[in-house]
């Protein structure tokens, strides 16, 4: 009976210990709670709701016409937790909305919304109106009329369509939404067009009349034949509900 009293107790011990281990991870598992956050949209836009930044994970789409979403938001260590609100609107152009339908435009609007989530205790949150909000997005469309699949490059790095393909097939059209180019426009030095034996650069196509625009909402449109960058119209200013 001696010999067996310390294996019996180190069993016993050993019980114990699965017990507590499984405590732990039940507790760690808790650790990761969710609230209920209700977004409630009072602008006039829809907007895409950000965790921390504005290039940081999507937590709501709001529309502006439902006007209301609510999702489950994972609390992080009782931190304060920050939304960012990106503004956007789709353009109606004659020329853009039967074929690019998805099309949208982001606002520069810098707004966020910081609030401390607790456990068990739901909030709403509303979306602001924003005050003189600045379209920081530009649409370029490129015909192809050449004979050979083409690409649109800055510098040496291709650039995604809006439709997140690189190449724009023969006789096809690829649109691209340019959102670095500045406030008080720039040379567009670096943007070329790319085949598989070429690359042919850019004018300036932030200018109209030799003045140059700002980014704010405004199409350019250009062909390629395989040799030449041509206009193909002049500047639109895009059209909003």
């Amino acid at each position: 009976m001696i010999r067996r009293i310390p294996i019996f107790l180190l069993l016993i011990f050993s019980l114990f210990s699965c017990n507590n281990t499984g405590d732990t991870n039940n507790k760690h598992e808790d650790d990761h709670q969710t609230v209920m956050v209700t977004f409630f949209n009072s602008s006039s836009y829809k907007v895409i709701v950000h965790r921390d930044n504005f290039y940081g994970p999507i937590i709501a789409e709001v529309n502006d016409t439902s006007r209301e979403t609510i999702v489950p938001v994972r609390l992080i260590d009782n931190k304060t937790t920050i939304f960012s609100f990106e503004y956007i609107r789709y353009p109606i152009n004659d020329d853009i909305k039967n074929e690019f339908q998805d099309l949208f435009v982001s606002y520069d609007t810098d707004i966020q919304y910081p609030i401390e989530l607790k456990a068990d205790k739901p909030e709403t949150i509303k979306i602001p109106q924003p005050i003189n909000p600045i379209c920081k997005s530009a649409l370029l469309i490129i015909i192809n009329k050449h004979n050979l699949p083409i690409r649109l490059r800055y510098s040496m790095r291709s650039i995604e369509q809006t439709n997140n393909t690189l190449l724009i097939e023969p006789n096809a059209k690829g649109v691209y939404k340019l959102d670095n180019i500045s406030n008080t426009g720039e040379l567009c030095q670096y943007y070329n067009i790319s085949t598989t034996f070429d690359e042919t650069y850019f004018e300036n196509f932030a200018s109209k009349n030799g003045i140059y625009l700002t980014k704010n909402a405004f199409i350019f449109w250009y062909t390629f034949d395989g040799s030449i960058i041509e206009k193909y119209k002049e500047p639109q200013t895009l059209i909003f509900n």
